[in-house]
C-alpha cells in the first residue's frame, strides 16, 4: 500500500489498484504528460535565453545611466516573460498526481495555516519498505531497461513486445525485488520501484545497492521516504507486478528505519556508500547498439533513406508541408518510417533528420523536438505487416520488397495454420451429427468454413426465435457470412450447401412467385390491350418470399423484408414476428458490377441486419415501399480478393460492417492439382439436410441458454482486459460483436442437438464440448476479422485521429481549484494567485458559490464540494 497527492496542495491518501488504473489512463494524465514531452524543447531553450539575459542583467543592476536603465528595464521585461511561460511548461508536469510509494500512510500533522490531515511530511511517514530508484538523462529509457533484462528473440515473442507483466520479465523482476518501472513524464528518465531488504539497510542503501547492480548512477533526492514522483501514464510503464504493488507491507522494515526517517535522517551508511561510488562514478549504461552511420549509408535494402523520404513527400503528404503543417508531417512519416527502421527511435531520429522537414527543425534548433516525435512513434503498437501506403512509396523508391505487387494484398495476412484450427473441431463434430454430415465431403481444412456457412444456412430457419443477451436486451439469429479466396479455391461448396439445406425455403416461396409471374403477365396484358385495361384489376396481394437474390432492387427488398410476416409467431414485444430474409450469393464480384447503385444503397441495411435495427423510407412514388420496419436479412457471400477490396475501402472501413462479418479466407490452392475422384452423391446425407429446415422452423419462442451467456460474458470480459491491459486498440475494436457471433453459432448447434428440449421451449443443456465449439468461433471469428482489416482499421483510425484534433480547454481556473485545500480562505485563495487583485478573488469564490462549487462555512471560510470543477 502506498500513497498520492490528487496535487502538490491536497492530503494524501492510499492508492488502490482502481484508482492507480484511472489515474494512469485519465485523459489529463495523458495529456499533460504528452504536451510536457512536446514542450521540452521550448523549455530548454526558454532556460538558455534566460540564463543569458540574467547574465547580461547582473551588472546592470547598479547602473546609473539612462542607456544603462532603460536596457536594464528591457531585459527585466524578457525575464518576466520567459519566466511565465517556463512556469506554464512546468505546470503541465507540477500539475499530475503525484505518488509515494515509500509511504504507507501519513500520520495526521498541522498544515502552515493550522489544518490537521494527512500531509505529506517526512516526520509524518511511515514506511511500507518500498523503495525507489531513479535514472535520469537517459535518451532511451526503454532500450536501457531492456538491456538489464536481456530478452531474447524466443522471449519477445511469447511475451509480446508491449507486455508489460510477461514471464520472462517477471523472472528477472523477481530476483531484484522489482515491482514497477516506468519511464518519467519527461521521457528521459526511468523510474523503479522496489521491495527494501533491511538487512542492506535503510531506503538510500537499498537504492545505492540495486543502482551498484544495475550500472547506473541514481537520483540521490530520492532517499527522502516522502520523496513524491510525478504518475505515469499507461503507455510508459514497463513492468508492474499488481499484487506485490498494491498489497507489500513490511511493518518491521518500518520499526527499524521509521524513527531515523521521521527525525529526518536518511543518509545512506558510510560502508555502503563507499562500495556503490566506484560504479555510481560511470555515465547511465546504455545498450549496445548499432552503428547508426553505417546503417544510415546503406540505407534500406541498398535504397538510400532520402530517396524513400523523397517518394514518401510525393505519394503520402502530396508535396512539403507549409510552416505550420510541419510537426504534423514529421509525426505521421515517423508513424510509417518507424516499419523499416527496426521501430528503433535513435535509427528513426536520425532518419527523420534526413527529411527537408527535420532540417528545418535542426536548423531551428528544435533537434529535441525530432527526439521526442521518433520516441513516442516508435512507443505505438507494430501492425503485422508494413502499411500499404508505404509498401507504394517503396515500390516507388526502388525497394523490393518480399511479396510485391499481387503478393502483397490480403492474401498474405490471411495466411492460417489451417491444420491447428480443424484439429479442435475434429473432435466436436461427432457431438452434432447435423452439422458433421453438411461438411462431411469437404476438405479437412475447409470444414470450419463448412461449419460457417451451413451455420447461417440452419440459423435462418431458427428465424421465430430470440434469445436474452448478457446486455439486458433481445437479439435475433442474424448472420452475415463471406467465404474469400482465389479462383478454384473450393469456395463453391457453399453452393451445394445452399441447394441442399435451403430447399425447403425455395419450396415454400414458389408459391408467391407464381402467383407474382401470373400477376405481371395480367398488367402487361392491361398495359397492351384498352380492352383488357377496362376489366378488373386483380387483387394485390403479398406473399412471403424469403430467398432474396443479390440482384434486387431497393424497393423489392423493402417488400420482401416487410411481407415476410408470421402472425402466429409472437416476438418479444408481444407483435408478429416478422421473418428473416436470406440471400446467397456465390460471386460478390457479380453482385458488385451488376448493381452498382443499389448495391452500394443496401448497406445501410447490412449494417442493420446484424442487431436486427430498424429502417424505413418514404418515398412518393407509387413503387416505393413505405415504412419502418426490422431488417432481418441474413447472408451468405463467396468471392475473390479482388471483389471484398472492393466492397469493403478503405475509406469506408470504419463504418462497422467488418466486425458484423464472420469471414473465412480459403486456403491457398496455388501449384495443386485437384483430387481425382468418381461423382457420388450421399442420398443419406441429402436427405437429411433437407430436411432440417422443416424442423428447425417449428421452434418458436426464446432459446434458454442461460450458461452458454454467461460463458460468452466471460470471454468478453477478458478479450475488454487483455485490450486495456496492452492498451491494443485494434482488439478493442473488433472484440465488440464478437460474443453475438458466439451465441447465435451456439445456439443453432444447442438446438441441432437437443430439437425437443427447443420445441418445448425448455433450457438446453450445454456441456464442456459444447462451450468449446462456441469457444472456437469466437476466436476464429476474431482472428479472421483482425488478420483481414486490423490493418486497414487502423490505418483508418490513425487517419481519423489526424483529421480531428479536439480543442483544448482552458485549465488556469480549473488547476487553481483542485490547488486550493478543501476547506480554504480568501488568504489561501490569495496565495495561490498572487498576481491577481482584491476583486478578482472575491469575483472568483463568488462565482463559484453561485455555481454550486464552493459553499461558505462562516465569515472567513469556504469549503470545495469536488476535488476537481467537474467536467
Amino acid at each position: 500500500m502506498f500513497c498520492y497527492q490528487r496535487n502538490f496542495h491536497s492530503q494524501c491518501e492510499a492508492v488502490s489498484p482502481q484508482l492507480f488504473a484511472q489515474l494512469i489512463v485519465s485523459d489529463e494524465t495523458v495529456t499533460r504528460i504528452k504536451g510536457y514531452r512536446n514542450r521540452l524543447p521550448e523549455l530548454q531553450q526558454t532556460k538558455a535565453e534566460l540564463e543569458r539575459l540574467r547574465t547580461e542583467l547582473e551588472p546592470l543592476k547598479k547602473a546609473k545611466g539612462e542607456v544603462d536603465k532603460r536596457r536594464a528595464a528591457e531585459l527585466k521585461a524578457q525575464i518576466k516573460v520567459l519566466t511565465a511561460s517556463q512556469r506554464d511548461i512546468t505546470s503541465l508536469k507540477t500539475g499530475l498526481p503525484t505518488l509515494m510509494y515509500q509511504v504507507s500512510q501519513f500520520d495526521p500533522t498541522a498544515s502552515k495555516k493550522g489544518y490537521r490531515g494527512h500531509w505529506r511530511k517526512q516526520e509524518a511517514a511511515r514506511l511500507n519498505g518500498l523503495f525507489m530508484l531513479d535514472v535520469d538523462h537517459v535518451d532511451s529509457p526503454e532500450a536501457l531497461f531492456a538491456s538489464w533484462w536481456k530478452p531474447t528473440m524466443d522471449e519477445l515473442l511469447a511475451d509480446g513486445n508491449y507486455h508489460a507483466n510477461g514471464e520472462a520479465i517477471a523472472r528477472w523482476a523477481d530476483q531484484l525485488g522489482i515491482v514497477l518501472a516506468h519511464v518519467t513524464p519527461s521521457g528521459k528518465g526511468l523510474r523503479l520501484v522496489a521491495t527494501a531488504d533491511a538487512a542492506v539497510g535503510n531506503i538510500a542503501d537499498n537504492q545505492l545497492a540495486l543502482s551498484q547492480r544495475l550500472g547506473v548512477k541514481p537520483d540521490e533526492a530520492c532517499k527522502d521516504a516522502s520523496r513524491c514522483s510525478f504518475c505515469p501514464m499507461f503507455d510508459d510503464i514497463l513492468y508492474i507486478n499488481n499484487e506485490k504493488l498494491f498489497n507489500y507491507e513490511n511493518k518491521d522494515y518500518d520499526e527499524k528505519y521509521g524513527p531515523q526517517y521521521r527525525k529526518g535522517h536518511s543518509q545512506p551508511s558510510t560502508a555502503t556508500a563507499a562500495a556503490a561510488a566506484a560504479t555510481t562514478q560511470q555515465p547511465p549504461q546504455q545498450p549496445q547498439a548499432d552503428d547508426l552511420d553505417e546503417r544510415l549509408t546503406k540505407g534500406y535494402r541498398n535504397v538510400k533513406y532520402e530517396k524513400i523520404i523523397e517518394q514518401w513527400y510525393a505519394l503520402v503528404s502530396k508535396g512539403m508541408p507549409d510552416a505550420g503543417e510541419r510537426h504534423l508531417t514529421l509525426l505521421k512519416m515517423a508513424g510509417d518510417l518507424r516499419y523499416i527502421c527496426d521501430n528503433y527511435a535513435p535509427l528513426l531520429e536520425r532518419v527523420l533528420k534526413l527529411s527537408d522537414t527535420g532540417r528545418q527543425l535542426v536548423d531551428e534548433g528544435r533537434e529535441q523536438e525530432i527526439a521526442t516525435l521518433a520516441a513516442d512513434a516508435c512507443k505505438r503498437q507494430l501492425w503485422r505487416d508494413i502499411p500499404k501506403r508505404l509498401q507504394a512509396v517503396m515500390e516507388a523508391a526502388g525497394v523490393q520488397l518480399a511479396g510485391a505487387g499481387a503478393d502483397a494484398d490480403a492474401r498474405q495476412v490471411a495466411t492460417v495454420d489451417y491444420g491447428r484450427w480443424w484439429s479442435r473441431l475434429q473432435p466436436l463434430l461427432p457431438r452434432c451429427p447435423a452439422m458433421e454430415a453438411a461438411v462431411k465431403p469437404l476438405p479437412d481444412d475447409h470444414k470450419l468454413a463448412g461449419v460457417l456457412a451451413a451455420g447461417a444456412m440452419l440459423g435462418t430457419y431458427l428465424t421465430r426465435t430470440w434469445w436474452a443477451h448478457f446486455d439486458g436486451k433481445d437479439y435475433r439469429l442474424s448472420f452475415l457470412v463471406y467465404i474469400i479466396g482465389d479462383a478454384a479455391s473450393g469456395k463453391s461448396f457453399v453452393t451445394d450447401l445452399d441447394r441442399l439445406i435451403m430447399a425447403p425455403m425455395l419450396a415454400a416461396d414458389r408459391v408467391g412467385r407464381e402467383w407474382e409471374r401470373q400477376y405481371k403477365e395480367e398488367m402487361k396484358k392491361r398495359a397492351a390491350s384498352s380492352k383488357n385495361a377496362k376489366a378488373e384489376a386483380p387483387e394485390q396481394q403479398h406473399p412471403v418470399i424469403r430467398y432474396v437474390p443479390s440482384t434486387v432492387s431497393n424497393a423489392m427488398l423493402y417488400r420482401r423484408l416487410t411481407d415476410a410476416i408470421d402472425s402466429n409467431a409472437i416476438g418479444p414485444d408481444e407483435q408478429p414476428m416478422h421473418l428473416h430474409c436470406y440471400t446467397m450469393e456465390p460471386e460478390l464480384a457479380t453482385a458488385l458490377r451488376a448493381q452498382q447503385g443499389s448495391w452500394a444503397g443496401k448497406n445501410d441495411l447490412e449494417l442493420k441486419s446484424f442487431q436486427n435495427e430498424y429502417a424505413g423510407v418514404d418515398y412518393a412514388n407509387d413503387q416505393s415501399v413505405n415504412g419502418i420496419i426490422q431488417v432481418n436479412w441474413n447472408q451468405v457471400v463467396t468471392g475473390t480478393w479482388e471483389s471484398l477490396a472492393r466492397k469493403i475501402r478503405p475509406s469506408m472501413v470504419l463504418d462497422g460492417l467488418v466486425t458484423r462479418l464472420v469471414l473465412f479466407p480459403m486456403p491457398s490452392n496455388q501449384y495443386m492439382m485437384i483430387d481425382r475422384r468418381n461423382a457420388f452423391r450421399d442420398h443419406d446425407r441429402e436427405c437429411l439436410l433437407r430436411s432440417l429446415g422443416l424442423k428447425l422452423e417449428d421452434v418458436k419462442g426464446e432459446l434458454k441458454a442461460e450458461r452458454l451467456v454467461q460463458f460468452c460474458y466471460d470471454y468478453e470480459m477478458k478479450l475488454t482486459e487483455e485490450a486495456r491491459i496492452e492498451q491494443d486498440e485494434c482488439l478493442d475494436y473488433f472484440r465488440k460483436r464478437i460474443p453475438l457471433i458466439m451465441m447465435r453459432y451456439g445456439l443453432t448447434w444447442l438446438v441441432l442437438r437437443h430439437p425437443d428440449k427447443a420445441l418445448n421451449g425448455e433450457e438446453l443443456p450445454i456441456d464442456d464440448d459444447d462451450l468449446a465449439f462456441v469457444r472456437l468461433i469466437g476466436d476464429w471469428a476474431l482472428m479472421a476479422q483482425m488478420r483481414l482489416f486490423g490493418q486497414m482499421v487502423m490505418e483508418a483510425k490513425q487517419r481519423e485521429q489526424e483529421q480531428f484534433v479536439p480543442r483544448r480547454r482552458s485549465t488556469k481556473i480549473r488547476q487553481l481549484y483542485a490547488m486550493l485545500p478543501d476547506e480554504f480562505t480568501q488568504e489561501v485563495f490569495k496565495q495561490q494567485t498572487p498576481d491577481s487583485s482584491p476583486s478578482h478573488t472575491a469575483t472568483t469564490i463568488q462565482r463559484w458559490m453561485a455555481d454550486g462549487l464552493i459553499e461558505k462555512l462562516d465569515n472567513r471560510t469556504y469549503k470545495k464540494k469536488y476535488k476537481e470543477i467537474p467536467v
